[in-house]
């Protein structure tokens, strides 16, 4: 059974039609009918309204929605300031100076994973608000190219390279330095053994 995206659906639907779809790319047109190829991996990603991810498109504007991998049309989707002429024409129902406007989740769906939230530059109040996983400052901000967890993994192992590399040099400076103070302390020895020596023959 396929999966109509050339109509509004719910986001849910997409999850379970494209979550388990693995396959690796290089450009678009490696990937599967309405799939794109985002970070090597075939991916479906639209838009959706807030009410419960019940609404989802393709497109922010509903004017465009056509066969996906047509190039003019591909073109389209991915203009951000695309144009419509009525409210109807709009996701959000909303086109203010010819653009859609109003606030839309964006999804990425594909290779195990499933993620939406607000696109960079929306207004957000927590990380998990974006679909960036970065709140500063009350706006979404760009991508990390690591998560938390594995920032805190590096810093950590990190941390414990140099904190080790430091009491190794302090171990074989002390190595080093304990048997020169032992061979100074054994000469020092010897020339009090002969001073004692010459003051015993002086008398």
């Amino acid at each position: 059974m396929g999966f109509n995206y050339n109509d509004t659906f719910s986001y849910i639907d997409a999850r379970n039609y494209y979550k388990s779809q693995v396959k690796e790319c290089q450009t678009d047109s490696e990937c599967s009918e309405g799939t794109s190829c985002y970070g090597n991996n075939c991916i479906f990603n639209g838009y959706c309204l807030l009410d419960k991810m019940e609404t989802c498109s393709l497109s922010k504007s509903h004017k465009t929605l056509c066969y996906f991998n047509d190039y003019e049309c591909k073109n389209k989707y991915n203009d951000q300031g695309i144009e419509c002429l009525k409210n109807e024409d709009c996701l959000t129902n909303q086109c203010l100076n010819k653009t859609c406007s109003g606030q839309v989740y964006e999804f990425y769906i594909g290779n195990n994973k499933a993620r939406y939230g607000f696109d960079i530059g929306e207004n957000c109040n927590r990380n998990s608000d974006c679909l960036s996983n970065n709140c500063q400052d009350k706006k979404c901000g760009s991508y990390y190219m690591f998560d938390v967890g594995s920032m805190i993994l590096f810093f950590t192992i990190f941390i414990a390279i140099v904190v080790l590399t430091y009491l190794l040099v302090v171990y074989c400076c002390n190595k080093c330095n304990g048997g020169k103070e032992e061979e100074i302390e054994n000469k020092n020895k010897n020339k009090n053994k002969n001073k004692k020596m010459v003051s015993i023959n002086k008398e």
